[in-house]
């Protein structure tokens, strides 16, 4: 039996994956990050260079703003809908060790793991982290009704 995959799911997972690697900060926290990097690296250029450098790095980083900003909204709207079980299950599977795209076995044994400790069945973890997908994919305003997927 084989499983139709949601288009959006590779999308959504790297989203939450990179969030976890980057230490899940705010927008604001990673846009300040960029911009001290780029004081650092052009310290000995004029200052209005180095803003309008730091500037053209935040603007060029929007997707990955948008999609720090998407994360931490999912969060959130969990929370508030006293869904931490689906928070914990993202903490689990995507945020343990965040170091590049986990191969599709890593996630099969984290899936498990967590649901072995949790307790809950696999199918229901599962159903968990593709809700969180879909509302993320949702945030993002991804089309989540197309087949090829449009970003």
């Amino acid at each position: 039996m084989s499983r139709k995959k949601e288009w959006y799911m590779d999308y959504a997972t790297h989203a939450f994956v990179n969030f976890a690697a980057l230490g899940c900060p705010t927008r604001q926290q990673h846009e300040e990050r960029i911009r001290q990097g780029c004081y650092q690296r052009y310290a000995m250029h004029e200052p209005s260079y180095i803003v309008n450098k730091a500037n053209a790095e935040v603007l060029s980083k929007e997707p990955l703003l948008k999609d720090i900003d998407a994360v931490n909204r999912v969060l959130d709207i969990l929370h508030r809908q006293n869904k931490d079980h689906i928070i914990a299950a993202l903490q689990a599977v995507y945020f343990a060790y965040p170091k590049g795209k986990p191969e599709r076995g890593v996630i099969v044994s984290r899936v498990t793991r967590y649901a072995i400790d949790c307790p809950a069945s696999t199918k229901a973890v599962y159903e968990w982290l593709k809700s969180a997908r879909l509302l993320f994919a949702q945030i993002r305003e991804l089309d989540t009704n197309g087949e090829s997927g449009k970003w």
